[in-house]
This record gives C-alpha cells, sequence and structure tokens, in this order.
C-alpha cells in the first residue's frame, strides 16, 4: 500500500471558445448536416470540425478504440447494417462483417482485443445468439453467451458489464450488472416506468450514468443514490447516449437542450454547456475520445534498462497467494513547520487502488481510485508498480518509478502530483500477527490472519495535493515508507 500520510438553452455558457491551435478532447458523433447521415469529430470547445465519412446511405454509432487511434461504427449500405472500423482521422475504412444478418452498435472490450456487437439473423432463427465478439480485423467471430440486452459497457477493469433489458417484472427496459459475458446478471435499476436505457460505466468504476425515460441520469455502480442530473431547461427534455471523459469528470451527451443537438455535464450536474454551437447542427451519438496512448507514456517504460519491463496484466503477481492477497506499501509524510501530514496508500492487490489523505493547517485534502489496469513488478525498495498494459488508456491515477524515484500522478478524486526520493533503510519493526484491522481511509475493518513485518526506510517528498479547492503543497517533507 502505498500512504503519503437552469436556464434557457440560448442562455447557456459555450463549452469553450474554439481556437486554432487547441488542445481540447475530441467527441466523435453523427450529424446529417451534409445530406446524409455522417460520422464527423469535434474539439470539446467547437473547434477542429472534421468529417470522418462520406458514403451513400447511412453511418451510425461511432466508437472509439481504447487507446483512441481507431473507430468502430456501423455502416448501412444496403438492407443489412455492417459493423467497419477506420482509423480516427477517416482513413483506411474497412468492413468487418458480411452476410444476411443486421449488425448492431459496436462496443470494444477494455483491452482493446476485441469488439463486441449484436447480430440478427435473417430471417430469424430460433435461438440464435444475439451477442458476438471478434477481433479488430474481423476474425475470430464467435458468439457469446448468455450476451447482454442493449449493447453493454464494460467496467473499467473489464471483469463485469452493464447494459440494459426486459426488467423482471415484466415491464419496460432497466439497466443491469454482470459478468463481462452477461452472466449472472442483477437487476439494479427500477426508476420510473422502466424506461431506463443506455447505461455507460465510469471510469473510475464509482457510478453509473444511463437514461430514465428521456432525461440523463446517474446512479452509484451498485444501483444506489439514483439521481437526475441537470433537470431542465426545456419542459420537455430529450437526452441520450451519454459518454464519459476519460478522467470521469464530466459526460457528452446528446439532447435538445442544445441548438448543436450536444452537450457536455460534470458528474455532479453542475456546468451544463452546449457544444458547437454555430459549428455543426443536429448532432447526434456523441462518444468522448480516449486519450492516446502515445501521449501518456508511463515514466517505467522510460526508466533505466535495469528495470524489468514487459508487458503489464490484470492483478498481476496475484499467482504468488491465494485470491485475497495483496501487497501493500505505504509512505507518511510530516512536515514539522505545520504539523502537517500526508498519506498516499497504494494496494497492490488483485484490485489494485490508490488513497490519499492529507492535512496542513485548516487545509484537508482527501480520496482515492481504483486502477483499472495491471501492474508491473520492478526492482524498486519493495513496491509493485501500476502501470499500463498494450493499448489501455491512461489511468486516471498511477505509481511509476524510474531513476531512483517514485512518481504519482493524481486527477480523480483528487487531483495532484508527487516526487517521492527514498533515503536510507532503516529497522525492520515486527513481526506481527495481523489481526482484525480498521483500514484507514475507509473506516471498515479486515479480518486478517497472516504474520508480517515492515522495512521502515526514509526520504523526502515534494509536489502538491488537492481537492475541492483545497491545496496542500510539499516542498521536502520527511516520508517514512513501510512495505507490508
Amino acid at each position: 500500500m502505498l500512504v503519503v500520510s437552469a436556464v434557457a438553452v440560448g442562455l447557456l455558457p459555450a463549452a469553450g471558445a474554439g481556437s486554432n491551435g487547441s488542445t481540447a478532447p475530441v467527441i466523435a458523433f453523427v450529424s446529417d448536416q451534409s445530406g446524409d447521415y455522417e460520422l464527423w469529430t469535434v474539439r470539446l470547445d467547437g473547434s477542429g470540425l472534421h468529417r470522418l465519412t462520406r458514403a451513400k446511405g447511412m453511418d451510425d454509432t461511432p466508437a472509439w478504440s481504447p487507446d483512441g487511434r481507431r473507430i468502430a461504427f456501423i455502416r448501412y449500405r444496403a438492407y443489412w447494417p455492417k459493423v467497419w472500423v477506420m482509423n480516427a482521422n477517416g482513413s483506411r475504412p474497412r468492413q468487418l462483417t458480411k452476410g444476411y444478418s443486421k449488425e448492431g452498435t459496436p462496443v470494444w472490450t477494455q483491452d482493446g482485443k476485441h469488439i463486441v456487437y449484436g447480430s440478427s439473423p435473417d430471417p430469424p432463427r430460433a435461438n440464435a445468439p444475439g451477442s458476438w465478439s471478434m477481433r479488430p480485423d474481423g476474425t475470430r467471430k464467435h458468439p457469446i453467451r448468455p450476451g447482454y440486452g442493449s449493447p453493454p459497457s464494460f467496467s473499467p477493469d473489464g471483469r463485469r458489464a452493464t447494459f440494459s433489458a426486459g426488467c423482471g417484472g415484466g415491464y419496460g427496459s432497466c439497466v443491469y450488472v454482470s459478468n463481462a459475458d452477461g452472466s449472472h446478471r442483477r437487476q439494479i435499476s427500477a426508476v420510473g416506468a422502466g424506461g431506463n436505457e443506455q447505461p455507460a460505466w465510469s471510469p473510475d468504476g464509482r457510478l453509473i450514468a444511463w437514461i430514465n425515460s428521456t432525461d440523463l441520469w446517474v446512479m452509484n455502480a451498485d444501483g444506489s443514490q439514483p439521481r437526475r442530473l441537470a433537470p431542465g431547461p426545456l419542459p420537455e427534455t430529450y437526452d441520450s447516449s451519454p459518454s464519459w471523459a476519460p478522467d470521469g469528470s464530466q459526460i457528452v451527451f446528446a439532447t435538445n437542450r442544445s441548438p448543436s443537438g450536444l452537450a457536455v455535464i460534470n458528474r455532479d450536474g453542475s456546468g451544463l454547456a452546449p457544444i458547437g454551437v454555430g459549428v455543426f447542427r443536429r448532432g447526434s451519438r456523441p462518444t468522448w475520445q480516449p486519450r492516446p496512448r502515445s501521449r501518456a507514456v508511463s515514466a517505467v517504460v522510460a526508466a533505466p534498462p535495469a528495470l524489468p519491463v514487459r508487458a503489464a496484466r490484470p492483478a498481476d503477481d496475484a499467482r504468488l497467494s491465494e485470491a485475497r492477497w495483496e501487497e501493500d506499501w505505504r509512505v507518511i509524510a510530516l512536515d514539522p513547520v505545520s504539523h502537517g501530514y500526508a498519506v498516499v496508500t497504494f494496494v497492490a492487490g488483485p484490485v489494485p487502488a490508490l488513497w490519499i489523505s492529507a492535512r496542513s493547517g485548516t487545509k484537508k485534502v482527501a480520496g482515492g481510485s481504483e486502477l483499472a489496469n495491471g501492474l508491473l513488478p520492478h526492482r524498486g525498495p519493495g513496491v509493485t508498480v501500476a502501470n499500463l498494459p498494450d493499448n489501455a488508456p491512461p489511468q486516471a491515477n498511477s505509481l511509476s518509478y524510474a531513476r531512483g524515484r517514485y512518481t504519482v500522478d493524481l486527477t480523480y478524486t483528487v487531483r495532484g502530483h508527487l516526487t517521492i526520493v527514498p533515503g536510507r533503510v532503516g529497522i525492520t519493526v515486527g513481526p506481527w500477527h495481523l489481526g482484525p484491522e480498521r483500514v484507514f481511509p475507509g473506516d471498515y475493518v479486515v479480518p486478517g490472519r497472516m504474520w508480517w513485518s515492515a522495512p521502515v526506510a526514509t526520504g523526502t517528498v515534494s509536489g502538491w495535493l488537492e481537492s475541492q479547492g483545497q491545496r496542500i503543497v510539499l516542498r521536502g517533507w520527511r516520508v517514512y515508507q513501510d512495505h507490508v
């Protein structure tokens, strides 16, 4: 564990003022403003409008690959809609499915190795599978059983899926969560009259956005605390197609609240703003581009050759012990001047996580997040490093090791950047018997059953931490670190 202790639409502010050279996030969407339903991209601030497709017929439901380099989509060239894929700039479009069947919305798996899509044979056949998977080049097609209802949205770790299907009571549609293949499904929403559609899992795994009737809602991933985002401003709103920002801070969606058809909103319901007003018309099916892999090269990749580097795997090192194993690395930082402290806890278990708690004077910072991707062992002083597997989108939070230093980058729920420089290794304390232990932060108990000891090292930490308007700056604070 690493521890370093409603106004009218016309009055909505635009999401940004477009300008040349903008680095604002990119949104792919559908529009018929050219006379046909084609795919387009535009930056969140309204700049950089680019038409991707120019085919006769209809192109629909764009889906970014996790590395942000390709887009899968549905093309209606004849009677049977088919899955296609192209580069992010619209080049090299190629058809992936053929035959007498109607294909539905494509969805990439989190590792980018497969595309999941719906398929219905024509004419219909009894008991025909409705969900299929294939590689991004169109090979190795196989059915998924039991499959899903609507197109799935996968959890950050790729192990679970959420989708809409008929409610258990036999009316309307409800939101479900299940294993990645659709098995062991569990209904988590029953809001309104059963019109629950288009669920989208947040990048941090905590929330699911979905359309209830015709409005954008969010709820916790277990179905608790459902809430409507930004009611109004029109007497009747028609929202659809929610898509999360890579850092989970915002949602882009299609809506009649915006003159362009697209809008963005913060995850707490604040900051509702139209996108591309005066730039395009009748936008729909928006989807947020993941951060391209090339822009977020891990510090581990750039580390000296002495560090063993290989492709990371989810729950890496779990083979070393039983399923409930975890490896923790903790650093407690103390400032003798302000009597402040900072705690950043890295839990390198089957589901790795970072937890942060800090205080300096009257300022407090606290938060944390699970890490969706794998772990990478290295030769640093006793810690497993969170890293990105190939084709994975950048994580909101990460820990890397290079050139004798640890770097902690935080985006959500705490923002910050810390550089930890290990000093000398201190004495080994313990062993102790780890019985029931109250976990901090979190205030819950784990029933530990093991003997353990910890080599205590010293060093310094510098950087900053920020959340909810509170910012704490660390300048050479003394750190004490242990490895469990």
